[in-house]
């Protein structure tokens, strides 16, 4: 029905961005720019990471050139090929996960990888800060709490 491209946005890339003061609506325009470069679209719908929907279609705009942008709230709602896309993304980010917990599961239930959750949590203490997996994001407040524990 349509092209389409991913790109995979890895915990070291996101501390890397952080840590010279990217924040993470940034980092995911950067990846959309990456996508939108890939393929020869005429038009890009985006479900927009930005408050003013139109302030990011102004942004994107200004890097492409004159490819039609829309950007909206709730784009999967409305446009077909953003509810793909989100599936096609969402599916790409199981399949790392199931891989993630295959390779780790000798030392422990990754659980979700969120903040909030108790396995993951859990999974982190397992590793002092200076021998955290590359997989996990040093940036991460939890992390960091982790990290100010061993130092007391």
């Amino acid at each position: 029905m349509f092209e389409y491209e991913t790109v995979e946005i890895t915990a070291q890339d996101i501390d890397n961005l952080r840590a010279r003061d990217v924040n993470l609506n940034e980092i995911e325009k950067i990846a959309m720019l990456k996508i939108i470069n890939a393929l020869d679209a005429d038009c890009i719908i985006i479900d927009s990471i930005d408050v003013k929907p139109k302030r990011l279609e102004k942004e994107i705009t200004d890097v492409i050139g004159d490819t039609k942008v829309i950007s909206e709230h709730k784009a999967d709602d409305k446009y077909i090929q953003v509810a793909t896309a989100s599936v096609i993304a969402k599916y790409k980010r199981d399949s790392i996960i199931e891989q993630l917990k295959k390779d780790y599961r000798k030392i422990g239930e990754m659980g979700s990888g969120y903040p909030s959750d108790p396995k993951t949590k859990k999974f982190l203490e397992n590793f002092p800060y200076d021998e955290m997996p590359e997989i996990v994001r040093k940036s991460w407040k939890t992390v960091q709490n982790l990290k100010n524990q061993e130092e007391y």
